[in-house]
């Protein structure tokens, strides 16, 4: 603790700031595209990732969710918690950032 403090200004709203888009961290929002598959598909669809997301079934226990995100950290940690059942299909430049991470990663256990 210390002796600090800080006032919310008077027109401050929570839920107007971090309730528009996947991420706590706020940068440019940006739209993303992920295929799941298994388990992780029906744990996908029960929630709400971003407000403006959307759903499609593309088969049996597979989805594709859409939706925007601000932070591109906590997005790649997201996907990649769900292993090999999640597949980003856009933007580009997430492909290319989870397959440097997985081969990376492939690489501390291939000896």
């Amino acid at each position: 603790m210390t002796d600090r403090s800080f006032e919310y200004p008077a027109d401050y709203n929570f839920e107007d700031v971090f309730d528009k888009n996947f991420g706590f961290m706020k940068d440019d929002c940006f739209e993303v595209e992920v295929e799941f598959t298994g388990w992780s598909a029906h744990y996908v669809a029960e929630r709400i990732w971003s407000p403006d997301q959307r759903i499609t079934n593309i088969g049996d226990d597979k989805i594709c969710l859409t939706f925007s995100a601000s932070s591109n950290v906590e997005l790649i940690a997201w996907i990649l918690s769900f292993g090999e059942e999640a597949k980003v299909i856009k933007p580009e430049w997430v492909v290319k950032e989870i397959l440097n991470k997985v081969k990376n990663t492939a690489s501390l256990y291939c000896q």
